[in-house]
């Protein structure tokens, strides 16, 4: 073999080697990013069960405070007030 042969066959094994670091390096960076957004979904998704849970206790604390108010306001004059149909003055 040649040195003209034998420098051509050396560059194209290390075009070859730097093409094969680079798939590898982005590789990595990929399997980085896809752990960083499982991560991410898993930590939104803990938010979510939490804030769906809060919402739920709220409607019931709301619906309490509703039959509270109504037990209330059988016995007197008072008119009850509807949070859904009623606005405040200041809408």
């Amino acid at each position: 073999m040649s040195e003209k042969d034998h420098q051509k066959q050396s560059s194209d094994e290390n075009g070859w080697v730097t093409m094969v670091e680079k798939l590898t390096q982005d590789f990595i960076n990929l399997q980085t990013q896809v752990l960083f957004m499982e991560d991410t979904v898993d930590k939104l998704d803990n938010i979510v069960t939490e804030q769906s849970q809060l919402i739920a206790d709220q409607q019931r604390q709301l619906q309490l405070l509703y039959q509270k108010l109504e037990t209330q306001t059988q016995g007197s004059q008072i008119q009850p007030f509807d949070l859904l149909s009623d606005k405040p003055p200041h809408y």
